[in-house]
């Protein structure tokens, strides 16, 4: 059976007429189709006597004929049955309202659905009937079988799950912990959730929560349906699900709360609608509308309702109906039917208008024609909902002067109790996602022709670099270079050190270099990034720089320190309006197990080398703060920023170990503080190179690939003037047919990684199969994805980064000569 929208010649023919039994029976099985979900009346044995279009299309499968006198049990799942049939019986000799949580079966089965089961008794001119509602509660059983997975996730799913989760100490009933979930829902942030006690929020005596704690802990109970209050002062009611679990030896309660306020607002609605179904036989549609006003009103906290139809040309509405309370005064001068234009300044224009809700809340007082005001009730605030079928507005229901201010939750209310389409609400949802995703994805592209565009001009970049350090250091190498000269070659080589520099933070920016960690000092990184960082932040903002006397070794990879600073500087570059200032400061910290559990970020007790970026910029406003590190979340202009920068730390601080934490006031400035596992060690740099007398000869035989004329020349004069023999070539091809005719061994192939006829790794596996302990240096400023696919080798290959230094590219040759083979 199907519903369709009535005109207004309908209710106005209805509002005259007295409903046959027939049509009286039409009407109230169209009420019950249009409840989403199953709607059942069983008589004493639990046969069907009356059902919904949803039971008999969604869950039975049958067609109309066959569902009269269907036992209800054959909808359920065998082992559900006897449940089941202690229910029915419970609510026909106790009268009580039951409900239960069964499997239904889809269509006869296998495939099933939790559902919700609902009922209660009536009587109808004595015989005893049961009546009920299903509401598919699937997703919500999936949420409590995700408790049992397994520790490692669990950390990760409390703080960033979408349900609201808290931590309670049974004993004591204070919050140990809360997730992002829960601060949203409630108002408090997390650390001032964890300051207060569950008694707090939960408005049942301190006996009952006491109570319901030693229910949890001896497992007699899981499930509680409590009202908690809100920061706001608002109630809702909520579904808690509690479990206990072992924390360090200490039995905490782990509990999932669902907010079900709109679920009990659901179980309103169909109570309501079977009342109004129960009354349809008596009374009339006036009647029925006026109900519906008055539910309105009490569901809003409002004092005054009206309902109007909208003729065709959508410009006239007719006053309906009412509500009795003050309003009632209000029409004394208004006959019900009365039509009527609204002009520019009246509420009902711009929802006709615009077709949609719209709310009045700015204190004064509004035109309302059709509402004559006398001077002891104004209309202050009001809402005002259209009833929408099929592109065109066929009446419009009102509300006024509620206590505080209408919101969301009274249009929802309002669209509800009018029957308002949901899919409209669920289409919009689904557009914007849409959106959101066809963004992201567009955004996704932009960053990947950046990192080639970045990597192409690294890769050549990188051979301009070594051809010069390689020329000014043979040229150092002479015997009658005079100091002038020897002064600026050093210059040269400094100017090339940063150029590389700024070549490696370029790529990874666009996150085409390897990750290769290495322990570091991380005050020697950041300062050799100051003067780019200097110039990217400009010069209207002054840079404070404030290193650790101490040791700040660390193990990362030092590309990803570049990115996190530069992302962190950028942040704050753009948070300042003008002159300002950005500091960058490092220190040593020590956490212990007291701090990893209350003050400190860090979950794990040790060591840490803190770097923190502070400016004293704009800030972040609250309602932004549990989102900064979400993709693609910016609150800049269009065109103005990515949304990726804060991702992007987060992500790389989490892979090396480490944690974040930051702090932000509006006006005042933001400061993001990282904390990484301090190592203690010497760095892995090639630095000791300098202070070496010397690099030991060589008499090795090494096949040199390299598709870079000049690096090639390069590299082969230095490795013979230490006295290796080279046999040199630019084509990998060139190279196999070397080894072929060489008579004597070959014990190192020293070969780029990207050439155009195979890559090296390829070469390397050929010229492997004929000479079995063939070592392998690789080459390469810029891998790609060539390199890529074999990663999983890249704990054991031998790699050394362009542009390298004459003794680096010696000192590396040296070793993998010397090395034994594991």
């Amino acid at each position: 059976m199907t519903n369709s929208p009535m005109k207004k010649r309908d209710w106005q023919e209805l509002s005259n007429l007295h409903l046959t039994a027939e049509q009286e029976y039409f009407f109230s099985q169209t009420v019950i189709d249009s409840i989403h979900g199953s709607f059942y009346m069983l008589d004493a044995d639990g046969k069907l006597v009356r059902w919904n279009a949803f039971l008999r299309d969604e869950i039975s499968g049958k067609p109309e004929q066959q569902m009269a006198g269907t036992n209800v049990l054959d909808f359920f799942h065998p082992d559900d049955r006897l449940l089941i049939t202690e229910k029915i019986k419970k609510i026909l000799t106790q009268g009580s309202e039951e409900h239960v949580e069964v499997r239904a079966l889809i269509h006869g089965g296998p495939e099933v659905c939790w559902r919700l089961i609902t009922g209660r008794r009536i009587t109808i001119q004595g015989v005893p009937f049961v009546i009920g509602l299903g509401m598919d509660i699937s997703q919500r059983k999936k949420a409590e079988q995700a408790l049992s997975r397994s520790e490692d996730r669990f950390k990760k799913l409390f703080e960033h799950h979408a349900a609201i989760k808290v931590l309670i100490d049974p004993e004591t009933g204070n919050i140990i912990d809360a997730n992002h979930s829960a601060a949203d829902f409630y108002g408090w942030s997390i650390e001032e959730l964890k300051r207060m006690n569950i008694q707090q929020i939960n408005i049942i005596p301190s006996e009952i929560i006491s109570n319901n704690f030693e229910k949890i802990r001896s497992t007699r109970q899981n499930r509680f349906i409590f009202s908690h209050h809100r920061s706001d002062g608002s109630v809702r009611d909520v579904e808690v699900f509690s479990n206990k679990i072992d924390v360090e030896g200490k039995e905490i309660l782990y509990a999932i709360i669902h907010d079900i306020t709109e679920r009990k607002r659901y179980e309103s609605f169909i109570t309501f609608r079977i009342r109004l179904l129960e009354l349809a036989e008596t009374n009339s549609v006036k009647q029925l509308l006026k109900l519906t006003i008055e539910e309105v009103e009490r569901m809003t906290d409002s004092s005054i309702g009206f309902f109007h139809l909208v003729d065709e040309d959508q410009n006239t509405i007719s006053m309906q109906t009412w509500s009795t309370g003050p309003i009632t005064a209000i029409h004394k001068t208004t006959r019900r039917g009365a039509r009527f234009q609204p002009k520019e300044k009246e509420i009902w224009t711009e929802s006709l208008r615009d077709q949609r809700a719209i709310i009045y809340h700015d204190g004064g007082e509004f035109i309302c024609k059709g509402v004559t005001q006398p001077t002891d009730t104004k209309i202050t605030q009001a809402l005002i909902v259209p009833v929408i079928r099929r592109n065109r507005v066929l009446a419009v229901i009102g509300v006024g002067n509620k206590a505080g201010n209408y919101d969301q939750d009274d249009i929802k209310i309002v669209e509800s109790l009018v029957d308002i389409a949901w899919d409209i609400v669920a289409r919009k949802r689904s557009e914007l996602t849409e959106q959101n995703t066809r963004e992201a994805l567009i955004q996704s592209q932009k960053m990947e022709l950046i990192g080639q565009l970045a990597g192409g001009i690294a890769h050549d970049f990188n051979n301009m670099l070594g051809v010069i350090i390689g020329n000014v250091e043979m040229a150092m190498e002479g015997q009658a270079i005079h100091e002038p000269l020897i002064q600026n070659f050093k210059n040269i080589l400094k100017a090339t050190e940063r150029s590389a520099d700024l070549t490696r933070q370029l790529l990874a920016f666009a996150r085409k270099q390897p990750l290769m960690p290495i322990v570091l000092n991380l005050n020697t990184m950041i300062e050799r990034m100051l003067t780019m960082l200097r110039v990217l932040i400009g010069e209207n903002i002054s840079m404070i720089w404030l290193p650790d006397s101490h040791n700040t070794m660390i193990k990362v990879d030092p590309s990803q320190v570049d990115q996190i600073l530069v992302n962190l500087c950028i942040n704050s570059r753009d948070a300042i309006a003008g002159n300002g200032e950005i500091t960058i400061k490092t220190a040593i910290i020590s956490v212990d197990k007291v701090e990893c559990s209350t003050l400190s970020p860090c979950k794990v007790p040790g060591e840490y080398v803190t770097l923190s970026v502070a400016d004293n910029g704009c800030g972040i406003e609250k309602e932004h703060l549990l989102h900064i590190f979400e993709p693609f979340y910016t609150t800049k202009t269009e065109g103005n920023g990515t949304g990726l920068g804060l991702s992007t730390v987060y992500g790389l601080v989490k892979q090396n170990n480490g944690y974040i934490d930051f702090k932000s006031e509006p006006n005042i400035g933001t400061t993001f503080t990282i904390y990484l596992p301090r190592h203690r060690g010497y760095t892995d740099n090639d630095d000791s190179d300098q202070d070496d007398p010397s690099i030991p000869y060589g008499k090795e035989t090494i096949l040199l690939v390299e598709d870079e004329p000049d690096i090639l020349h390069l590299s082969q004069r230095m490795l013979e003037e230490k006295g290796y023999m080279v046999l040199s070539t630019t084509s990998p091809r060139e190279a196999i047919r070397l080894a072929d005719k060489h008579d004597g061994g070959i014990d190192l192939l020293l070969t780029d990684v990207v050439m155009p006829e195979m890559n090296g790794s390829e070469l390397s596996n050929t010229l492997q199969a004929t000479i079995p302990h063939l070592k392998t240096i690789f080459m390469s400023g810029y891998t790609t994805d060539v390199f890529l696919p074999y990663s999983e080798l890249y704990e054991r290959i031998n790699f050394i980064q362009k542009p390298f230094s004459f003794k680096s590219l010696l000192r590396t040759v040296h070793n993998i000569l010397n090395k034994d083979d594991v």
